[in-house]
């Protein structure tokens, strides 16, 4: 597959089913419903007209329907870059048929940047980038965005402008996801503690709230990780997240030394990973010391782990964070890519002040790289400010999910 690419082949038809259905199918099948402001899509449909990039964040694999229930409420088609793996089979041939198109991670996927620069540079167009690069499993935080929305879209104004065209309008509008679970949020987190003490074979003292039982499984975890790479058991006392960063960087050099490669200090925790799944994916002759299979699960290990840190339930324990941390733990587990929740959810979609990159083009020609990492960063804590003003549901200090 990763020699493959995936062209976008928009049908008006399949377009105007998804609109029309997208919503009561959303909430029967993935228990989703999508919570927007009438003000938000009032202030999309006044650019429905313009060029538009959507820089979203990634914290969940459903991220994708809230989004396109997005596009039905301002009733315009829009564009997606999504990862390569994605595009398989029917799901695959759908995908493309609302406005997906592939991109290969971690790689310099020429078909795919191609694609995006000749989106941009068509009037009206609405593109839509999670500019996280991956899946974060974090509901109330945003890793760092990475910066080639941006790079790109300023390439294509400056291919426009070559053409003898105004500088354009590009505008970039950071919108923000955030779940809120519904119903008894509580009894599906005792049933998902139980059933992974039972796979563990940890014994539970009554007297432990939900948040110790959280961290004894959490150490067990990393005691397992330790004993299937043979690496040196790392002290569990006390604040866990120098631990899991400690562990952490061990599988990932372990995996970078197995393909070869040595470490890039210019490149975040993320990039590592991708660019280490990159020469495998490219080169799997380039795995030595470890069957491809063993390797894919620390790939796969990397990425579930890479954005969590110990104090992320403590400092503000609601049933969301929780749920975040031991999702996690049941993937690692359970062996389960996508597990379901079972109650219902609502997706709020927020949007954050957009810009319009014409504003920039004078910084851009001044600088690039200056100008591509301050905007990139502003689109981020965009996206991050109104995940923190989001109301936060009153805790329960009863319910045991914080110290």
């Amino acid at each position: 597959m990763g020699s493959l690419y995936f062209p976008p082949k928009p049908n008006s038809f399949v377009i105007g089913v998804t609109h029309l259905l997208g919503a009561p199918l959303a909430k029967l099948f993935y228990n989703l419903t999508l919570q927007v402001s009438v003000e938000d899509v009032r202030r999309l449909q006044g650019l429905r007209e313009q060029r538009v990039i959507y820089l979203v964040n990634h914290p969940s694999f459903n991220d994708p329907i809230p989004v396109m229930l997005l596009s039905a409420r301002v009733k315009k088609g829009f564009f997606y870059m999504a990862s390569i793996e994605q595009f398989g089979g029917f799901l695959g041939r759908y995908l493309q048929r609302i406005g997906s198109y592939s991109v290969r991670r971690g790689q310099s996927d020429r078909p795919s940047m191609k694609e995006t620069l000749a989106l941009i540079s068509q009037p009206k167009t609405h593109l839509v980038i999670f500019a996280e690069g991956g899946c974060s499993f974090q509901n109330d935080t945003v890793m760092p965005f990475r910066p080639g929305a941006i790079q790109l879209a300023f390439q294509s104004m400056k291919r426009m402008i070559k053409d003898g065209q105004a500088i354009p309008d590009v505008y970039v509008v950071p919108l923000a996801l955030k779940y809120e679970f519904r119903g008894n949020v509580i009894a599906y987190i005792d049933d998902l503690l139980h059933r992974l003490e039972v796979r563990l074979q940890l014994s539970v003292k009554a007297e432990l709230s939900r948040y110790q039982r959280l961290r004894a499984i959490a150490v067990r975890v990393i005691e397992r990780i330790e004993q299937d790479y043979g690496f040196d058991a790392i002290n569990k006392e006390g604040d866990l997240s120098q631990k899991v960063e400690a562990l952490k960087i061990q599988l990932l050099e372990h995996c970078e030394k197995t393909v070869g490669i040595a470490a890039n200090p210019k490149f975040s925790f993320r990039e590592r990973i991708y660019q280490v799944e990159a020469v495998a994916t490219e080169s799997p002759e380039m795995i030595v010391g470890m069957t491809l299979k063993k390797f894919k699960q620390s790939i796969f290990r990397l990425f579930n782990f890479s954005a969590i840190s110990d104090g992320y339930v403590a400092q503000n324990p609601t049933p969301e964070r929780f749920l975040d941390v031991l999702v996690r733990l049941e993937r690692e587990i359970f062996e389960i890519d996508r597990p379901k929740y079972q109650g219902k959810r609502w997706v709020h979609a927020q949007l954050g002040e957009s810009f319009n990159l014409k504003d920039y083009w004078s910084d851009y020609e001044r600088d690039r790289h200056i100008t591509v990492d301050r905007l990139i960063q502003k689109a981020h804590d965009e996206v991050q400010r109104k995940l923190d003003e989001f109301p936060q549901t009153p805790i329960n200090s009863s319910l045991g999910l914080g110290k």
